[in-house]
């Protein structure tokens, strides 16, 4: 009878994975969790839609799980921390329309810093709004778990967002699929929407 049960959930976990689900118009199961996202103005020049759930990282975590000076403007997590979106904003117009060689050369840093993370993917996206979303992911290692990292580079007219997604690395195939779309919803604010 467990084995049913068993072969049951895995079935049930087959198939919601393999529906085609939009994160703008429906929740979606990560894992086993159902989570909804919401859109979220952030560093007051972008909206993104992220899970309706995280909240701003307290600054205490911030200093254990990102402890450079050069950490980013904005941290959202998972109420367990486990789970995190960071953000950078660079006003520099000399970045824009420049994604694949900022994230090559992002690459190259992180490289340097820690020769054994493992690299994957690199992906070129498109926003809704025909912004290049370029992105790349990777596995590095934490204190005492691996994790799966994920890094975009976007251009918008006013400057450029870098944008950042970290788990568990066995928890990444739950998400890995979701990520990139957080990432194509990004949205440039115009100036009545900052105000």
């Amino acid at each position: 009878m467990e084995y049913e049960d068993e072969q049951l959930v895995a079935l049930k976990k087959q198939a919601r994975s393999n529906q085609a689900v939009n994160i703008k118009e429906q929740g979606v199961y990560i894992g086993e969790e159902f989570i909804n996202f919401q859109l979220v103005h952030i560093l007051e020049k972008i909206s993104i839609y992220l899970p309706e759930t995280f909240i701003e990282m307290p600054e205490e975590i911030k200093k254990v799980k990102y402890p450079s000076a050069n950490r980013p403007e904005t941290i959202k997590t998972s109420l367990n921390t486990n789970v995190n979106f960071a953000f950078n904003w660079m006003d520099k117009r000399s970045f824009v329309n420049q994604e694949e060689e900022l994230a090559l050369q992002l690459k190259a840093v992180l490289l340097k810093t820690n020769p054994s993370f493992v690299f994957y993917e690199e992906n070129e996206l498109k926003t809704s709004g025909g912004n290049t979303v370029r992105t790349f992911d990777f596995k590095s290692y934490g204190i005492d778990e691996q994790m799966y990292n994920m890094m975009c580079i976007i251009s918008f007219r006013g400057g450029t967002l870098h944008g950042i997604f970290n788990c568990l690395d066995r928890d990444s195939e739950d998400w890995k699929k979701f990520v990139g779309q957080v990432f194509q919803s990004a949205v440039e604010l115009d100036e009545e929407e900052k105000r």
